[in-house]
């Protein structure tokens, strides 16, 4: 498609990615992990929300564990992937009663699992 200068090409494309925001990330997710972003939900596998999904991947192995919004998403990856440290953190903010409504604390104390029995233990790594 030919441009009369530089100027004019910029400014369509930068109206085009301004009118097709996801284009981008949709060609990119399809080229790295072979996924149709239309086919995926919009739903986090983990909370819950709806909204814009990010591809969660195993960074060793690039292969896709599911589909979850950005704040679930940045939290796997704060903590290292590592379980053992999702499920102290969760027992440090229950046992503080940080902000939880008296329904929460409700869904916490349903929650009744053993997580000890079936997690690795963390031993002496500091991460």
């Amino acid at each position: 498609m030919p441009f009369k200068s530089e100027e004019v090409r910029k400014a369509y494309f930068e109206r085009w990615r301004e009118e097709h925001p996801d284009y981008d990330r949709k060609r990119w997710v399809k080229r790295k992990y072979g996924i149709e972003l239309s086919d995926v939900s919009d739903t986090c596998e983990a909370c819950g929300i709806n909204g814009k999904i990010q591809v969660d991947h195993d960074h060793g192995t690039n292969k896709v564990r599911g589909f979850l919004c950005s704040a679930c998403n940045r939290i796997i990856g704060l903590a290292k992937d590592n379980p053992n440290r999702l499920v102290m953190l969760a027992r440090y903010i229950t046992k503080h009663n940080w902000n939880l409504t008296t329904e929460e604390m409700k869904e916490v104390d349903e929650f009744n699992v053993d997580v000890d029995s079936f997690l690795p233990k963390i031993g002496g790594e500091d991460e």
